[in-house]
């Protein structure tokens, strides 16, 4: 029953729901903790390496070697030539401090750390550039070092805090070389001059890393939203790639489409609008971990980059996202439930840039998850395969449809899922030389034995962690439900059947009923067994992926204990040296 609204039309009643969902967030200043992470939303992504981003890994590492190289050498000379006495244990530690600074450095070039790799590189260029100013007849090229030094370590785009630490660390060396090296040699007024100058720059370029803070965010994140923009896209494809090609690291881009967006825009206002735009940017950003880059595309599109995760990996983030989504807007907004519709490619599978990935993405955005009745996840790989849905179509009975679509959106369970299912089924079935009839319902069984779950509260079938004994006892009515429903829509007494009975185990330690053995209608017995190898040789949240050859290992290990010896058997014969074999063994290995 909807709650009383006292009045309220229904567009003042969801901006209401949408006001009060936001009460409690505190308006972000520049200086408040949500101010600074609206901040970083954006500049996580460029600190401690923008001219990374500018040049692309491959060619900003190159004159870093060239003036690492430089600076060694410099610092070498200076080693040799330059009288060392009081000092001499000074120039120990600058050339161990360059040392362990060049180490992590190097580390952050294998094992990606930036903010690791900015302070090691610049740790060890400043160390180099004081051992480099111990010589009285180059001070002036080791005031100069210390400068440039700190310069390229501003156009980094380092935090505030890193950036005046390192400063520090600069006028820490270039002070106690001074000492002790350069008091007793050099007029102390022309050596103070020098680090007078480092100084004042110092504190000028950490004011004006605001600036440039500024300037990023202003061409690089969206107006409306805080999330990344088109630009910050073009502007991280090059370094993204170079590093995903150097490393063999998959990468994945979710494009997602809100789906009937237009309608809320005619109906209460673009204000009201560009509101569900940000809320559905930070249902989107939470959702996501912080190395994964959030842009706006374009009108209603959002494109997630997801960095070294695999094509599963990126639709199992998709299936989450899609019902997150749907979760939010339907609590608040509940006059605008708004879904999303994902489109899915990764590299190096569907594309080799950053440009083919969106328009695979797009193109299975349009023609998948959209053409399927939006509130849909499509993978680029199915443009290359046949439609699921359609191939459910011819197996299924065209009134049982519907209740199989609202499976797939309640549960989070696929196409993909059941068709496998369904054809492992019928091929166990004709294995046993069942008629076609009992074939034909081991195969609809095998596409809706979970449409009990649509009964199931959603708290429980979305909990992350594992159920209470009293949700478990809630959780294992489904079959019972699910047998209930098709009953009553007279699908067929072996479907009802086979989908009661599907968790009984041939040992009787099973539900609903504790049957054992020849008790067991034989299609329940099919679909266990299908269904078990399925979830093992499938992505699943609970449980790591097996190989074929493992999950049958293990289904033989439970044999007469829980499922039955002769569909085992049957199975054994089907997938040992058969093309099923082969499809599984494609599809785990893809």
């Amino acid at each position: 029953m909807r709650s009383r609204t006292f009045g309220l039309g229904g567009e003042a009643y969801s901006i209401l729901l949408l006001t009060i969902s936001r009460r409690n967030e505190v308006i972000p200043t520049a200086d408040s903790p949500n101010g600074s992470r609206k901040r970083e939303r954006v500049l996580r992504h460029i600190r401690w390496r923008s001219t990374i981003h500018l040049l692309g890994s491959q060619w900003a590492a190159f004159p870093r070697f060239i003036w690492t190289f430089i600076l060694l050498l410099l610092a070498l000379f200076t080693f040799k030539v330059a009288r060392l006495d009081v000092g001499t244990g000074l120039i120990r530690y600058l050339w161990l401090a360059a040392l362990i600074g060049f180490g992590c450095w190097m580390v952050d070039r294998f094992q990606e750390y930036p903010a690791l790799g900015w302070a090691g590189y610049y740790t060890s260029w400043l160390a180099l550039a004081g051992i480099v100013l111990s010589a009285p007849n180059m001070i002036f090229m080791g005031y100069a070092l210390l400068i440039v030094g700190i310069v390229l370590a501003a156009l980094d785009m380092p935090s505030r805090f890193g950036f005046a630490a390192m400063a520090i660390w600069g006028m820490i060396v270039g002070i106690a070389v001074e000492h002790f090296y350069l008091k007793p040699v050099v007029d102390a007024g022309q050596s103070s001059i020098g680090m007078l100058i480092y100084a004042l720059l110092s504190v000028l370029l950490l004011y004006c890393l605001g600036f440039f803070e500024s300037l990023f965010r202003g061409g690089f994140a969206d107006e409306l939203t805080g999330i990344g923009s088109r630009q910050l896209l073009k502007w991280l494809s090059n370094s993204i790639w170079l590093t995903a090609e150097k490393k063999a690291h998959p990468i994945s881009l979710l494009l997602l489409d809100l789906d009937n967006f237009k309608s809320v825009n005619e109906r209460a206002g673009h204000s009201f609008g560009d509101a569900v735009l940000q809320r559905f940017a930070t249902v989107v950003e939470n959702e996501i971990r912080p190395e994964d880059i959030l842009c706006r595309y374009g009108g209603d599109e959002f494109v997630v980059i997801l960095q070294n995760t695999s094509n599963s990996e990126a639709v199992a983030a998709a299936h989450r996202l899609r019902k997150r989504v749907a979760e939010a807007f339907r609590r608040e907004l509940p006059d605008y439930p708004l879904t999303v519709s994902i489109g899915v490619a990764s590299y190096p599978e569907h594309a080799h840039s950053l440009e083919g990935l969106v328009n695979q993405a797009d193109k299975a955005l349009m023609s998948g998850a959209k053409l399927l009745g939006k509130n849909k996840v499509a993978t680029a790989a199915s443009l290359y395969h046949p439609d699921q849905w359609e191939v459910l179509r011819e197996q299924v009975h065209p009134d049982l449809l519907p209740l199989l679509e609202l499976v797939c959106l309640i549960t989070g369970e696929t196409a993909d899922h059941m068709v496998r299912l369904a054809e492992l089924g019928f091929s166990i079935g004709q294995a046993l030389s069942f008629s076609e009839e009992l074939c034909a319902a081991i195969t609809q069984a095998a596409a809706l034995h979970d449409v009990g779950k649509l009964a199931i509260s959603m708290a429980i079938l979305e909990k992350p962690g594992p159920l209470t004994a009293k949700e478990r006892q809630i959780m294992m009515t489904h079959s019972e439900l699910g047998a209930i429903m098709l009953a009553n829509l007279d699908a067929g007494a072996s479907v009802v059947d086979a989908v009661r009975h599907h968790h009984e185990w041939w040992n009787g330690a099973g539900y609903p009923d504790g049957l054992q053995g020849e008790q067991i209608p034989i299609a329940a017995t099919i679909l266990a067994v299908a269904d078990a190898y399925d979830a093992m040789t499938n992505p699943r949240p609970y449980q790591a992926v097996r190989t074929p050859a493992a999950a049958l290992q293990e289904i033989v290990k439970y044999s007469g204990v829980q499922f039955s010896p002769r569909v085992v058997d049957v199975l054994c014969k089907l997938l040992e040296g058969d093309a099923l074999l082969e499809v599984a063994a494609d599809s785990f290995n893809s």
